[in-house]
């Protein structure tokens, strides 16, 4: 599925007291970029002028075609200064329903349209989170297939059909 790294970032501030959140959010933006290219990675927002303290956490917000993501950020010693994480996985609709498909065909021997978040273009869902998707046969029978999120790499499976 969608695989994207953790998130690392450069942004200490020489011999300062504090970690600017502007270089924080620039950081994060950059290696949405990479993670999702092609998406539309909107702003970032982490909190401004925090005091540097390794082990301390922060949270910040950033936005991958208007779904806002949560990253947790913990300040270290080590450069840049800090560890940022995306606390979501974020999923590419078109593939997560090319995905049921192709299981569905597998493991009940139907062909079946899928649709999985109207409107959208990606998903944004905790870990262990279920998604319903919509199935449809040439015969126009509907079902529901739920899909489970693995993990914060895009990582999915089927949970139920």
């Amino acid at each position: 599925m969608v695989a994207c790294s953790v998130l690392a970032a450069a942004a200490c501030s020489g011999g300062s007291n504090t970690l600017d959140g502007k270089d924080v959010e620039k950081s994060i933006g950059k290696q949405l970029q990479k993670d999702f290219a092609g998406a539309s990675i909107g702003s970032t927002k982490c909190p401004n002028d925090i005091e540097k303290k390794s082990g301390k956490q922060f949270m910040c917000t950033a936005t991958v075609d208007n779904e806002p993501v949560p990253i947790a950020v913990t300040q270290t010693d080590r450069d840049p200064g800090y560890r940022a994480v995306r606390e979501v996985a974020v999923l590419d609709v078109a593939k997560v329903q090319t995905f049921v498909t192709t299981q569905y065909d597998q493991t009940v021997g139907v062909l079946v349209a899928a649709t999985c978040a109207p409107g959208k273009t990606v998903l944004v869902a905790k870990p262990q989170t279920m998604i319903a998707c919509s199935v449809t046969d040439s015969a126009g029978t509907t079902d529901t297939v739920q899909v489970l999120v693995n993990d914060t790499n895009g990582n999915i499976s089927i949970g139920t059909i």
